[in-house]
């Protein structure tokens, strides 16, 4: 059940402020190969130089085999994924990747595709639009949602009118007047497919005014992070290691993985959103409340994913896998 993600050695080959607090990135193969090839809405794992490993979606196009490009935006609150990527790095340095993988996929033939993105979560959006573009498609619309235009990403690709497609860019000021009227945008769902990407609280939005919508036409990007069973369920519990005398308790906020490192256990983990599979740990005993995309049904009785699931009794048993 472990899983071992495919590092690719790249190097920065370009770095540039494209908005204010957001850096794009351009990643070529350290040995000058071709890089694997991908499809509109994949994302990467990047190992940044502090060591952390974050997913950043390709936003660039198909077409660019030899060439991935990420954008990042600086988060000073963060954890330190962004901070050090965009402090840390530069033109020249190597990094580590994994190959690309798609939870956001573009699929169906609606009559009509509508992107709804917010701030940074136009990097996935992007990169369907140009794939439509070069496909012939005039059949969507996206609406870009942001705070003013310093802080609007590919503004002047997206503005100057060379897509064909209808783009509506929203600068709201941080007015929550001047945000888009949802409710009229989604109204009529007939022979459309939407997609969103964006902070928490737009994607909360979207998915409460897109509720009479069928479920298959709907499509989020949130790195696992939405949707989850049972997810309101934060309630603290204790986690134990079975075989062991460790018993962890994992408080509202926090994670299973970051509760046992603080006591010293260490887990190998990668993606921290319930996407890639590699802290999965053995379920001995409790009632998990699974939140991550890796799990079959079947598996669910057996493992659990530490760095997002939760637990619906007062306490699960773990055991580590080696």
């Amino acid at each position: 059940m472990t899983s071992k993600l495919t590092k690719i050695k790249v190097k920065i080959s370009g770095k540039n402020k494209i908005a204010q607090g957001i850096y794009s990135f351009e990643l070529a193969s350290e040995k000058g190969e071709e890089l694997p090839a991908f499809e509109p809405g994949s994302h990467i794992i990047v190992r940044v130089p502090n060591g952390k490993e974050r997913q950043y979606s390709l936003y660039g196009s198909i077409a660019e085999g030899g060439l991935y490009k990420i954008a990042v935006k600086y988060e000073p609150e963060g954890k330190g994924g962004s901070r050090s990527l965009i402090e840390d790095s530069a033109v020249g340095d190597t990094l580590l990747i994994s190959e690309p993988r798609n939870d956001f996929p573009l699929v169906g033939d609606p009559e009509k595709y509508i992107f709804i993105a917010g701030g940074i979560g136009i990097t996935p959006i992007y990169s369907m639009i140009q794939y439509l573009e070069m496909s012939g498609s005039t059949a969507w619309e996206l609406h870009y949602l942001t705070r003013n235009p310093e802080s609007t990403a590919f503004l002047n690709e997206l503005g100057l009118g060379g897509f064909s497609g209808n783009i509506t860019i929203h600068h709201t000021q941080g007015k929550s007047e001047s945000r888009v009227d949802l409710s009229s945008l989604l109204e009529n769902e007939k022979g459309s497919y939407l997609y969103c990407c964006g902070p928490a609280g737009l994607m909360d939005d979207v998915r409460d005014k897109s509720r009479h919508w069928l479920p298959a036409s709907v499509h989020f990007e949130d790195f696992g992070v939405m949707g989850a069973p049972n997810s309101a369920n934060n309630e603290p519990f204790k986690v134990a290691i079975a075989d062991t005398d460790i018993e962890v308790l994992v408080g509202v906020g926090q994670t299973i993985i970051e509760s046992l490192e603080n006591s010293g256990v260490q887990i190998p983990y990668s993606c921290e959103s319930g996407t890639c599979g590699t802290c999965v740990c053995e379920l001995v005993d409790g009632v998990p409340d699974h939140r991550d995309q890796v799990l079959t049904d079947d598996q669910r009785d057996d493992y659990i994913m530490p760095c997002v699931s939760r637990a619906q009794s007062d306490r699960l048993t773990i055991r580590l896998l080696e």
